[in-house]
């Protein structure tokens, strides 16, 4: 095979072309699987609208690609996908540094940050004061729509998010709120209504 013959300006074109369709390939693995540093905020946007979550660009980049990874993760190896643990596992594999707890004494939400917090921190009623947020998440994001539901009173189907001890609060970034809700309203059982003890920062 002389150099500079027909076979091998053959040869020379295969490989370039080669080279190139491994470059095409390499570049779409990177624009559609969030772990490596050349996924970019357009590739964020489009998986997030392909995949039906909420999306926001004052969203820090890495804690949008870690909710995609859960995402296309879900529903993971875990057989009890309705436990409180695997809830709070979700929730933190995205980056929300909150805890959830069981309401194993059938605890009055209100009482319980009563004790919790010191005067003027929580809420009476349904009145906010002080810097306490409690909500309800039963079926909307929106959580004004979800303010109004009837939660019973036996308090049996509720279960908290909030610090790591119970009855405290935990931060969660205010541009993640809606995408925080409906991640819950995704992974709770349905029957359960969660009470958050919140701070949207």
């Amino acid at each position: 095979m002389p150099y500079g013959g027909y076979f091998s300006a053959l040869m020379t074109g295969l490989a370039q072309s080669e080279a190139r369709f491994y470059d095409d390939a390499l570049s779409t693995f990177d624009s559609i699987l969030p772990d490596n540093n050349n996924f970019t905020e357009q590739d964020a946007t489009r998986m997030e609208r392909e995949l039906g979550l909420v999306s926001s660009s004052e969203v820090s980049l890495t804690d949008r690609k870690l909710a995609i990874i859960r995402k296309i993760n879900h529903p993971g190896t875990i057989a009890a996908r309705q436990h409180y643990l695997y809830v709070q596992g979700q929730l933190r594999a995205v980056g929300f540094d909150v805890y959830v707890h069981e309401n194993l004494s059938r605890t009055n939400p209100f009482e319980l940050v009563a004790l919790n917090v010191q005067h003027g921190d929580h809420q009476h009623g349904d009145v906010q004061h002080g810097g306490a947020i409690l909500e309800k998440v039963a079926n909307k994001i929106d959580a004004a729509s979800d303010a109004d539901f009837n939660a019973g009173t036996s308090f049996s189907n509720l279960f908290y998010i909030g610090g790591e001890v119970l009855g405290t609060n935990a931060d969660v970034d205010a541009e993640r709120e809606a995408e925080f809700r409906e991640l819950i309203l995704r992974l709770k059982p349905q029957n359960q209504i969660a009470i958050l003890l919140i701070n949207y920062v």
